[in-house]
């Protein structure tokens, strides 16, 4: 069923706050220590067991009484961390990844009135040895089982069916190493962690086992996989922080495509991490570490949406704590969640259908597909059963989303290029709702000028950028200094104008066609937007400097240790970064060797008080060397300025460190300022770095005496000032044509023309503190005046 609606102009807010949803406790059973994964039993009088791994062995319990679930008995095996099982018939199978107990087999069929008898299964197989270990299993429909990470092969398969005491190997498939499998029909979906994959394999003749195609998983550290119902769709898990769980189109083996993938929207950005998947009428029901039991609506796999959720975990977000397995098949319908450190949980899931958002969104004059489009479905604020993420429309304009509690919500359109819109409409389980939309753009202005210096003289080439808005437009100077960006829409933005040398930044409002001259002043200025001439040297044998957007990187699968994004109070989104290759960061790190970041040459000879402001990060573990280093020449001497180092346990934007230069060595027209990132210990450590931001300038103006003659001829009010700045020329011996706000250490804030009358300074944005006006005539300064924000 399909509906459509009305686009209507309401806006609600959005709840920060989980409950569980749709899922109920029925009852728990504490175990110390801790437990792995579980699975389920049915005896044929229909009492119901959860079998589950223990670190000391195997626990069988009853479920006679789900609120009261029994210990029946404890079969006694090697300590391990690590168990995992299976069931065929009544009979229970049971591996660990340690030791040289081989695989525990339990006979189940005696209970509850008596106890289950078992062994260990360790044969010895002629031309492989002796099997004593594997990490998972997995038992198909035929009676074969899978023995995944054993010591004698990547994939054992054996066959329990003709002798469950005693399994009759097989074969060994043809991979290196399979985390865990799903296998149907004699099709296997291997879940390959090592290589980041999920591979599919024809075994119907075990003699020439075929790859009929492979995927790498989002995270490419794939965990596990399970097939739906109609065996058209493969789910997977990475088992790293905040990774996905992703459905795949397996139809065709050879062409597996990518159909959705699913964040927990509570906890998204946390360090969350899925570990099992398992699918059970068109649901999806995840064991996450640190969230829970999670269950997802799959009958749209191409869109994923949570309907259901409880957190058997009550410690902080992220790790490898909490929610090992979960087991769905009872034929009660209940779900069984083994937590590492709380034990079993029984639960009552309602499974309801999910209430899914599909459509699209076209501009209202071109009728061309707009990408990037915001939707949100908006929740009142009071509303704590579920969180939702905002979703994004594709290149073609489209989206799909949904929830899981049904009603009337509106939906809002967001777009930095367009009007805003809000829609409303009825969400029922089980049904689409169908929305295209189009989007009126926004107003825009041309804004164009010259970039010059102080003495009125053009300067060529220079590059030009205004942000703001969430917008960035850049663009570079012609040779007569000329900009024009003929689009920019309505608001306040900052501009930048500079080379390497000469810069400034001002605000502007775009409210009008803006023709205005900048005046850029000496000082050298990069956040990285544009390439001006850093160069990266060095013998590490892992990462170098690179100047780049920074894409997150993860230590342990949980510890930021390379910037997801750059400062957020410059221009662009670039920063020079050790090595950006996402994922993990002991893979991409500095080894063995350094790297050396070094400026452009820079004349300092004209500065009174040089000064050197950046933003430096780090992330290092497991070295006590220090790593980090801030140098500086004058084309003859080099110099060790400061040394970046870190108390903290991950990587995070350090505050921005200001250094004065004057007293560390000769001032010359030939400095440079060098960062070097070293990896010199022994050990295998992890050395991550950034910058961002860097900035030397003249810091004289925070030392300036007052000028007297200045204060009787320039009228500067109200001072101390709170958000309005007003200045007014009161003699007519002099005609400034320029003003210039400095803060204490230097920095200019705004460059504002005095054409005529009174200039309006606008300061609300910032820090409250003493600043300083330059005043200039004809590229002249006339002299400095003291202000204060209060």
């Amino acid at each position: 069923m399909i509906l459509r609606f009305l686009v209507l102009s309401l806006c609600v807010a959005i709840s920060p706050v989980q409950a569980q949803l749709n899922i109920e406790f029925i009852g728990t059973l504490d175990y110390t220590p801790i437990v792995s994964s579980l699975w389920g039993y049915t005896a044929p009088d229909g009492t119901e067991y959860a079998l589950v791994g223990h670190g000391q062995g195997l626990s069988i319990v009853s479920l006679a009484d789900p609120t009261n679930p029994q210990e029946l008995q404890m079969i006694p095996a090697v300590s391990s961390q690590w168990r995992e099982l299976k069931t065929w018939g009544h009979f229970a199978y049971i591996v660990q990844d340690v030791g040289m107990q081989g695989m525990l087999i339990v006979d189940l069929s005696t209970l509850p009135q008596d106890t289950a008898a078992y062994l260990f299964w360790r044969p010895d197989i002629p031309g492989l040895g002796l099997f004593n270990k594997a990490h998972t299993i997995w038992i198909d429909e035929f009676g074969l089982a899978y023995l995944n990470g054993a010591n004698l092969g990547g994939c054992m398969i054996v066959d329990v069916k003709p002798d469950p005491w005693n399994p009759q190997f097989l074969a060994l498939m043809p991979l290196d190493y399979a985390h865990d499998v799903y296998a149907r029909d004699s099709i296997v979906y291997s879940a390959e962690i090592i290589i980041g994959q999920m591979r599919i394999y024809d075994i119907a003749n075990l003699d020439s086992i075929l790859l009929l195609g492979s995927v790498s998983t989002p995270f490419t550290f794939t965990h596990n996989t399970w097939l739906s119902d109609d065996g058209n769709t493969a789910f997977t898990t990475d088992e790293r922080a905040n990774a996905f769980v992703t459905s795949y189109d397996v139809s065709d083996p050879a062409n597996i495509k990518e159909l959705d993938r699913f964040r927990p929207a509570a906890t998204v950005g946390r360090g969350v991490v899925p570990h099992n998947v398992h699918v059970w009428d068109d649901f999806v029901i995840i064991s996450y570490y640190t969230d829970g039991c999670i269950v997802l609506d799959a009958s749209r796999p191409d869109n994923l949406i949570e309907v259901g959720n409880f957190d058997t975990f009550l410690g902080a977000d992220g790790g490898f704590s909490g929610a090992w397995g979960a087991y769905p098949f009872l034929p009660s319908g209940k779900i069984l969640i083994s937590d590492r450190q709380n034990g079993l949980f029984v639960l009552g899931p309602t499974y309801v259908r999910g209430c899914f958002l599909e459509g699209s969104v076209r501009s209202s004059l071109t009728q061309i597909p707009i990408s990037n489009v915001q939707i949100e479905i908006l929740i009142e604020v009071e509303d704590t059963t579920e969180v939702l993420l905002p979703e994004y429309s594709d290149p073609s304009g489209e989206f799909k989303m949904g929830k899981a509690v049904p009603g009337i919500f509106m939906i809002r359109l967001s777009h930095p290029d367009y009007v805003t819109k809000f829609a409303a409409g009825m969400f029922q389980n089980g049904v689409v709702l169908e929305l295209h939309v189009e989007m009126e753009p926004l107003p825009t202005q041309m804004v164009s000028g010259r970039v010059i210096d102080p003495a009125l003289q053009v300067v060529p080439f220079a590059y030009v950028a205004v942000q703001g808005n969430g917008q960035l437009y850049q663009t570079q100077a012609d040779a007569l200094g000329l900009f024009s960006f003929p689009t920019v829409q309505q608001g306040s933005y900052q501009i930048y104008a500079g080379n390497w040398g000469q810069y400034s930044i001002t605000n502007i409002d775009v409210f009008g066609v803006i023709a205005e001259d900048i005046v850029i002043l000496d000082g050298y200025y990069d956040d990285f937007l544009n390439d001006l001439g850093w160069t990266v040297s060095g013998n590490s044998q892992g990462s170098h400097w690179e100047r780049a957007t920074p894409v997150s990187e993860l230590l342990f699968n949980d510890l930021q240790c390379n910037p997801a994004e750059d400062v957020t109070d410059d221009f662009g989104s670039n920063a020079f970064v050790t090595g950006n290759a996402g994922g993990s960061a002991e893979d991409d790190d500095v080894e063995d060797g350094y790297t050396l970041l070094s400026s452009p040459a820079m004349d300092l000879t004209q500065f009174n008080a040089p000064a050197l402001t950046f933003t430096p990060w780090l992330c290092e573990r497991f070295t006590e060397e220090q790593v980090y280093f801030v140098l500086l020449s004058n084309g003859t001497d080099t110099v060790v300025i400061d040394t970046i180092i870190t108390e903290m346990f991950e990587g995070a934007w350090q505050i921005p460190v200001e250094i004065e230069l004057s007293d560390k060595m000769e001032i010359t027209n030939d400095m440079q300022v060098h960062f070097l990132v070293q990896d010199i210990s022994d050990t295998d450590n992890v050395i991550k770095a950034a910058l961002d931001k860097v900035l030397v300038i003249d810091a004289m103006p925070s030392a300036v005496t007052e000028n007297a003659r200045l204060l009787s001829l320039i009228n500067i009010y109200p001072n101390p000032a709170d958000d309005v700045l007003h200045i007014s020329v009161t003699s007519d011996s002099i005609t400034p044509d320029r003003l210039v706000l400095f803060n204490t250490v230097g920095q200019r804030v705004h460059t504002v023309a005095i054409n005529s009358g009174v200039v309006t300074l606008d300061v609300s944005h910032l820090v409250r503190g003493m600043y300083w006006i330059q005043v200039l005539q004809e590229g002249i300064v006339l002299g400095t005046v003291r202000v204060v924000l209060q």
